[in-house]
């Protein structure tokens, strides 16, 4: 099973608009809108893929109400929080030799403690086990959220993390596998662009040992398991819809290790995770993806 902690939520919005002009006006050719934050994409494209989902989102205002009717399949437990739910807009330009999107991403809301709080008995009313999946931007009082974590590990979810920044930092001793691409990497240990050599960094940071994959866009991605042993994977085709590409290899990743125990089935779930992407990037709306 994967339950994915979706805390920074949104609707997201595709235009495609062929010939998109900075200051002139832009007729969109079609507008895809879909539940979204790294969260929810992660959720819905697990869910395609034939994963048992389930998912915990703080939802507020019209737009969270909107994001709540709008996921059928999955099991989502809304959490209901004052702020309203944000939205972000991805305007895809298909003409030329190299495809364009631009991406206006609205900051998510902070939650308080309170609301965190729900958040998390809301995860731990999920029966089961399996995969604990916390992506996206967290805007949370971090140690709040790690005691949270600590109570869902001992209950014998694995704890699998893609985020960045203060999060990653605090959060990354507690995961048993971590998922980033090579800006947050680098980031987190100072410097570095090598796939390979970041993931082997991640997998040994803070002295305990995990699963760590590293993707580098259209390059691929390289993964070190806990054993040590370094796997890496490159996307066969491109796509002019990348938004929402990392969150479709995380759930291709999740849902792969979740059939089986890792690290024996991480060159699988690698390339698993790399098709997914694929898939994800041929369509247009975060965490859709495109039939085999």
């Amino acid at each position: 099973m994967i339950l994915c902690l979706a805390l920074s939520p949104s609707v997201d919005v595709t235009y495609l608009v062929p010939g998109f002009a900075i200051g002139e006006v832009n007729r969109t050719e079609s507008v895809v809108r879909v539940p979204g934050g790294k969260g929810l994409n992660v959720a819905r494209a697990a869910l395609q893929l034939g994963a048992d989902v389930a998912a915990v989102a703080p939802l507020g205002g019209s737009s969270g109400e909107w994001i709540a009717s709008s996921v059928p399949g999955l099991d989502l437990r809304v959490v209901p929080v004052d702020a309203p739910t944000r939205s972000c807009h991805i305007i895809v330009d298909p003409l030329g030799s190299s495809p364009v999107s631009t991406d206006l991403y609205e900051p998510a809301a902070e939650l308080s403690s309170a609301e965190l709080a729900a958040v998390g008995a809301a995860a731990l009313a999920v029966t089961g086990s399996g995969w604990l999946a916390l992506s996206g931007s967290v805007r949370a009082p971090l140690d709040e959220l790690a005691s949270l974590l600590e109570q869902l590990r001992s209950r014998g979810w694995q704890l699998a993390l893609d985020t960045h920044g203060d999060a990653l930092a605090r959060l990354l001793p507690l995961a048993d596998l971590v998922k980033v691409n090579v800006a947050e990497a680098s980031a987190l240990v100072g410097g570095g662009t090598d796939a390979a050599a970041l993931a082997a960094t991640l997998a040994g940071y803070g002295g305990s040992r995990r699963s760590a994959v590293v993707t580098d866009g259209v390059r691929g991605a390289a993964a070190v398991s806990s054993d040590g042993s370094v796997h890496s994977s490159a996307p066969a085709r491109r796509g002019i819809h990348p938004v929402g590409s990392g969150d479709a290899f995380f759930a291709g990743l999740l849902t792969s290790l979740d059939a089986a125990p890792p690290p024996a089935t991480l060159v699988t779930a690698l390339r698993a995770a790399t098709a997914a992407a694929e898939r994800n990037a041929l369509t247009p709306g975060p965490g859709i993806l495109a039939p085999e």
